[in-house]
């Protein structure tokens, strides 16, 4: 018994799982991917630096479940990682920007969602990675806020629709992760701003545990909420934030 038991704990999270990633390029979607493969998955990653194809549209996100089912066969998590970034003081907002994030980082995850219902047959598990400006906001990243807002109803309807089969849905809502696309939106905001100085860094203080979070961090909480020891939550929208939200 004592044997089985240490071989149980030794096999890694996700061991047996055949997964779709797709990534954006701050990094997040490809810590991801290759936290998956250490837990033992099979992955097939689409965008990001390392991964097959594009991914910046809507038109994408069929492309990359037709893909990974070539690559893996039947699929049985899908984790949807891509976010457009934008600064933007509420002065030079236009509808036009703002329906392109929609596009982006709202609409893609809709696409993903009625996909992976279709796709993925029986029990499996849907992730969306979001971001905590989505729940309470700033000036500069309101309409980048609003276009990810959309990802907490998604995702609860989604699980709600799914459990019956086994199908759970949740959401990543990441705080400050230190990332070279994240540190470079964050000194395009300062400059909005007029803000001297290090403005990532200036951010970094007002997390309470003080610090950025990394992106492998991010991943190691994508692979736990996918995995089986995760098998009893659904729904729920999963703050990995140092307690920067309520700060």
């Amino acid at each position: 018994m004592s044997e089985m038991i240490d071989m149980t704990l030794a096999a890694g999270l996700l061991e047996g799982s055949r997964c779709l990633v797709m990534a954006g390029a701050d990094g997040i979607g490809e810590a991801i991917a290759n936290r998956f493969r250490s837990e033992g998955a099979a992955v097939h990653q689409t965008g990001g630096a390392s991964g097959t194809g594009s991914f910046c549209r809507v038109e994408d996100v069929a492309a990359s479940f037709t893909a990974a089912r070539a690559a893996l066969g039947k699929l049985n998590l899908v984790v949807l990682a891509y976010s457009q970034w934008s600064t933007m003081s509420p002065e030079k907002w236009s509808t036009d920007r703002f329906q392109e994030l929609m596009a982006s980082n709202a609409a893609m995850a809709v696409e993903t969602g009625r996909l992976a219902l279709r796709e993925i047959e029986g029990s499996g598990a849907l992730c969306f990675i979001s971001t905590d400006w989505a729940l309470a906001t700033s000036p500069d990243l309101g309409l980048m806020g609003a276009s990810k807002a959309p990802l907490g109803p998604i995702t609860k309807s989604l699980a709600l629709h799914g459990a019956k089969r086994g199908l759970r849905v949740n959401a990543i809502f990441m705080g400050l992760i230190d990332s070279p696309q994240l540190r470079a939106f964050a000194a395009e905001r300062g400059a909005e701003a007029g803000i001297s100085g290090d403005a990532f860094e200036r951010l970094v203080a007002r997390v309470p545990i003080g610090r950025a979070g990394t992106p492998d961090e991010i991943a190691k909480a994508t692979a736990f909420i996918c995995s089986p020891r995760s098998r009893h939550v659904t729904g729920v929208s999963v703050l990995v934030d140092g307690g920067l939200l309520y700060a």
